[in-house]
């Protein structure tokens, strides 16, 4: 799901890949997996969200003590090319490697 207003512009296949993959661990831990920015939003000069690679997940519906779990869970399930880090209140993923 894509919450009202999130802007697709540029959005890289590397970030559909890696939401089909953790869809189901957010829905694991209760959360429907609701993309809540991409190339839209405030966020550092240099964020890779600015050039499809970044992506923010809701989370919550995700009990807070749930939260280092689930984290952990993407990181396993996305691999070393992808950061994956709770932000106050979402979860934030981007692919790290360079485009080839």
């Amino acid at each position: 799901m894509i919450k009202q207003g999130v802007r697709l512009v540029g959005l890289q296949p590397q970030m559909v890949l890696a939401y089909v993959i953790i869809r189901p661990i957010l829905e694991k831990y209760g959360q429907e997996p609701v993309i809540t920015s991409i190339s839209d939003g405030k966020h550092s000069k240099n964020s890779r969200h600015y050039i499809g690679y970044g992506m923010d997940l809701r989370s919550r519906d995700v009990n807070p003590e749930d939260i280092p779990q689930a984290t952990l869970e993407m990181k396993e399930a996305l691999g070393s090319e992808f950061y994956i880090a709770f932000e106050v209140n979402h979860f934030h993923i981007q692919w790290n490697s360079s485009p080839c």
